[in-house]
């Protein structure tokens, strides 16, 4: 042991040094222990020997817990034993004097890995052991059982987050079974040390001990983070536990007092004060969300929620200053804590129990309980106008600092007010909060909004202004609590539409904000009439030779027409006088923009506006297509922007049909470039590059040189993988449709070798896929351009090896038949060839193969559910009685059975039908009715014989031939007809 122990150490200093060669040699090793009996107890040995290097203890601990993860579970292969397991568990609440915060942490987490698997079935006295550790370690006041202290508590929270994380009904009882006990003596620790670290504090940090300060504050974080996990998680209802009410009732109290002792001069007590603060308001948000009625119906919740608004208030003006520091980032956390928690507890409102089961009587009766506090003591009308008023006065006004960006980068500033991370940020905060009131409490809020709202006169100062700016932001942010308050069409016509062109400097406020506010309102309520004074508007705003008009507002403008175009009521009539304009000023906005994020919206506007106009674009086309591939190479490895290049086009290409040929010099190369694996940037741009290319081939007239050159790289699309298989199949289909000559003539060998690969294991959907790509070929081409190639790649081998075989999926064996029976249809007598073929190759399948081969054909045969492949199937099994074959025709009874099915189902009174289904299946949702290729589908649907040949008449004048080909009808009875059961020769000639 002691030599394997010396062998690890060694293999893991090589691996903490910094020589990579070594690092990887080392690495290599660790790899090849992993699966060793005892590998795992003895990187516990080495971690607990304080006598090793740090950084040789560190990368041992790290290869514990990584190996926890992968050979801890009962089920995984080669997983650690019993005794081993047993071993490392005993000794992972060892060590807790280690100095290491790094080290120990480690450790934590390992115990936390192992406890989520173990407890209580092979950890079950986890909690005693570490319980009563944290207790001895509090008992005594000297340092090294205060780092006991610290160590013990960091293991405890590491523990209850790992179970906190388990969603299992009996894993949430086991936690809860011990939370009383937990929250009681860990509450405890806190409260103790809390009281220590304040009071001295209080006293005067210059007076304090410093060691004993900092033990102080980080035991009452691990134990403050602890409690927090545990309140939350361990209780189904913290309302009825008393040790959860007594300690919520001192969080309050303690958050009021650390707020009175915080100070912002910095220091390094400052910042565990401000940790322990907002600590209290993750174990507050996370109680509304988890427990909103339990947390309603807590002591001092009331008085909390009001702690909280207060702070909001009276912290509004902090904010008015571009100078950030620490302090106020501390500030801007606390209030968005403080709204993100009146927020929840107006949801509760609204939504007062969602996705809930109320399982008890007293539960129903909490929830209404906690409803009529908020509406009661919390929601009161005096605080509801209030908060109204402090959230559009204080909260929604730009501030200095976005004043500030503005000016100095407003394209940065813009992309991060549209990010949606209110949960971060303060103003998107607000408006979340004022839109969850307003739609709460409608009735009470809209008269007061909309009072001043009308109060509102044209303001000449900033102040003014930027009030202006906040009212119109709630204004729309209220927009579908509003609709039917407020005539919004009378709004545009009268003020919006003479406010937008006020030549001031700072307005460009507020015609930044209209463009919002028309399009958080355009699909609410604004009647079509006005639609045209809403694209004036925007028509203005996107002129760059107005002043006023900085990137700023043309860049909102741009985004927010793409809400008045992608909407229900757009009517392209109407838009097109405008679409000039609107067109060139936002594909010029695009030369302005420098971020690639900003690029890539105002590219999501012009596919829109493709999208909506369709052919109307065409007077544009050119011009953006000239825009698309200097945006190209200026990506560089932006390969997301990339993709919406290659989507514009896709939209380009679907607008312009037939008149997209223009585009190939541009569009070929780029979907050369984004299908080949050899590039990296496939990966990211394979599957837009398929819609391209799939768009390319459904609107050609015909096919061109340059087009058909792609082939060979459709080809090596099929082996790429199943996610995009179908997509290239498809592509490989509208080839065939396209330029079939070319493609059989040109590439028939390597086609029919990847489709051959394919076979298989299919899924249905690909399986039919592939079936649709060779019956076109089979369908549309001479036999004798294909027919090599088919026996050369060994497609239609594996094709009848399938049927034969028997082990795919039914309905991937009815396509298997349905290509077998265009291949009949052709020439049964290559068939046969193939069938043969086969048989010699593989001695193992049944003979005579044609035989087994026909009765598989003939069982499968009530399989096919679609009208189409049944007649298909029938005509094929009629076509190899003209190969004369003696053992197909030993089978003529199970061809007369499919030929009576197939003809009761289609005949009518004045005869048969040749078409006898309604929908054809090959109906493609990719396949718009009227593009090139649609019409190309249907002239190779008019040219199949499933839908031109009588299958009555196919079958008489296949048995006319066959008998005259062996002896006429006499002797062909005589030989043949007379093994055929008679009452189903009574039966055929009901139907022939």
């Amino acid at each position: 042991m002691d030599s394997a122990r010396t062998d690890l150490v060694n293999v893991l200093n090589a691996a903490a040094s910094q020589n990579q060669q070594l690092t990887a040699e080392a690495t290599a090793t660790l790899k090849g222990y992993e699966t060793s009996p005892g590998f795992y107890s003895l990187l516990q040995d080495v971690y607990l020997d304080k006598s090793l290097p740090a950084e040789v203890r560190q990368v041992a601990i790290i290869y514990l817990k990584n190996g926890i993860d992968k050979y801890w579970r009962r089920t995984a292969k080669n997983g650690i034993q019993p005794e081993e397991k047993a071993r490392i568990r005993s000794r992972l609440l060892e060590g807790f004097d280690e100095p290491s915060r790094l080290l120990a942490n480690q450790n934590a987490v390992s115990a936390s890995r192992i406890a989520r698997l173990d407890y209580p079935i092979d950890w079950p006295s986890l909690f005693s052991d570490l319980s009563g550790i944290i207790r001895s370690a509090a008992a005594a006041s000297d340092s090294s059982s205060r780092l006991r202290l610290q160590r013990g508590l960091q293991v405890l929270h590491q523990v209850v987050k790992a179970l906190c994380s388990l969603r299992l009904m009996k894993a949430r009882q086991n936690l809860q079974q011990v939370t009383p006990e937990l929250v009681r003596f860990v509450g405890e620790v806190y409260v103790h040390h809390a009281e220590d670290w304040v009071g001295m504090v209080g006293a005067g940090v210059e007076q304090a001990d410093p060691a004993l300060l900092e033990s102080s504050m980080e035991i009452s974080i691990f134990a403050l983070k602890t409690l927090r996990r545990l309140v939350v998680h361990g209780y189904e209802f913290a309302n009825r536990a008393t040790e959860a009410k007594a300690f919520f009732q001192l969080s309050h109290s303690h958050l009021g007092r650390f707020m009175n002792v915080y100070s912002p001069a910095p220091s390094p007590y400052t910042v565990v004060i401000r940790k322990h603060i907002l600590l209290f308001g993750k174990l507050f948000l996370d109680l509304s969300q988890h427990q909103p009625s339990s947390f309603m119906l807590l002591p001092d919740a009331v008085a909390l929620l009001r702690t909280y608004w207060n702070t909001i208030e009276s912290q509004a003006e902090a904010f008015n200053t571009t100078e950030k520091d620490e302090h106020r980032e501390f500030l801007e956390k606390l209030c968005i804590q403080g709204m993100q928690l009146l927020k929840w507890c107006a949801k509760t409102l609204t939504n007062p129990a969602p996705a809930i089961k109320l399982r008890e009587k007293d539960e129903k009766e909490e929830v209404q309980a906690a409803a009529r506090v908020l509406k009661e003591e919390v929601f009161t009308p005096d605080m509801l106008t209030r908060s109204m008023e402090v959230l559009i006065t204080k909260y929604l006004v730009l501030r200095p600092d976005d004043l500030q960006m503005w000016e100095d980068d407003g394209e940065e500033w813009m992309n991060e007010e549209e990010q949606d991370a209110w949960e971060y940020q303060l103003r998107p905060c607000a408006e979340r909060l004022l839109l969850e009131l307003m739609q709460h409490f409608r009735q009470l809020l809209t008269a007061p909004l909309l009072g001043v709202l009308q109060s509102l006169a044209n303001p000449t100062d900033l102040n003014g202004l930027l009030l202006k700016d906040a009212v119109y932001n709630a204004f729309g942010l209220a927009a579908s609590v509003l609709f039917d308050a407020v005539d919004f069409d009378a709004i545009i016509t009268g003020q919006l539409v003479n406010e937008v062109q006020i030549q001031e400097p700072m307005y460009k406020i507020i015609r930044r904000r209209i463009t919002i506010l028309i399009g958080q309102w355009i699909s609410v309520k604004v009647s079509k009439p006005v639609r045209v004074h809403v694209y004036t508007i925007f028509q203005h705003l996107l002129n760059p030779n107005d002043p006023i008009n900085d990137f700023v507002v043309r860049y909102t403008a741009a985004q927010y027409l793409k809400a008045c175009v992608d909407e229900w009521d757009f009517e392209t009539d109407v838009f097109l006088p405008f679409m000039k304009d609107v067109l060139e000023r936002t594909i010029a906005l695009m030369g302005e923009a420098e971020q690639i994020e900003s690029r890539m919206k105002i590219l999501q506007v012009i596919d829109v506006i493709i999208d909506r106009v369709e052919l109307r674009v065409a007077p544009y086309a050119q011009r953006i297509a000239e825009l698309l591939p200097p945006l190209w190479e200026q990506s560089g490895d932006q390969h997301l922007f990339k993709s919406s290049i290659l989507v514009t086009l896709t939209k380009l290409v679907n607008a312009m049909r037939e008149n997209s040929v223009g585009f190939y010099p541009m569009v070929l190369p780029l979907i050369q470039y984004s299908c080949d694996p050899t590039q990296d940037a496939h990966v990211y741009l394979l599957e837009d590059a398929l819609e391209l290319w799939s768009a390319v081939l459904q609107m050609a007239p015909s096919s061109t040189p340059e087009l058909l050159s792609l082939m060979p790289s459709a080809i090596q699309c099929l082996g790429i993988g199943s996610e995009i298989l179908r997509r290239v199949l498809q592509i490989v289909e509208s080839y065939c449709l396209l330029d079939l000559d070319g493609v059989v003539s040109q590439y028939a060998v390597p086609l029919f070798t990847a489709l051959a690969a394919l076979l298989g294991g299919l899924k249905p959907e690909t399986s039919q896929a592939i079936g649709y790509v060779a019956e076109t070929i089979f369908q549309g081409a001479p036999v004798q351009g294909y027919a090599e190639a088919l026996a050369q790649t060994g497609f239609v081998s594996k094709l009848i090896l399938g049927v034969l075989d028997d082990k795919e999926q039914t309905i991937v064996l009815t396509h298997y038949l349905s290509m077998l029976s265009r291949i009949a249809m052709q020439d049964a007598n290559l068939l046969l060839q193939y069938i043969e073929l086969v048989s010699q190759q593989n001695h193992a399948v049944p003979r005579p193969v044609i035989t087994a081969v026909i009765d598989q054909w003939v069982l499968k045969f009530d399989n096919v559910g679609h009208p189409k492949h049944r007649k298909l199937i029938a005509m094929g099994l009629t076509a190899t009685l003209r190969t004369n074959n003696a053992d197909v025709f030993g089978r003529l009874g199970s061809l007369m059975s499919v030929w009576f099915d197939v003809l009761s189902e289609i005949k009518e009174s004045d005869g048969d039908a040749l078409v006898y289904w309604q929908n054809d299946d090959a109906a493609y949702d990719y396949a718009d009715v009227d593009t090139p290729e649609s019409k190309r589908r249907r002239e190779l649907l008019k040219a199949d014989a499933v839908h031109t040949v009588e299958l009555k008449e196919y079958v008489r004048k296949t048995m006319a031939q066959v008998e005259a080909e062996n002896g006429g009808s006499e002797a062909f009875k005589q030989r043949w007809l007379v093994q055929v059961d008679s009452a189903l020769l009574d039966q055929m000639s009901t139907v022939l």
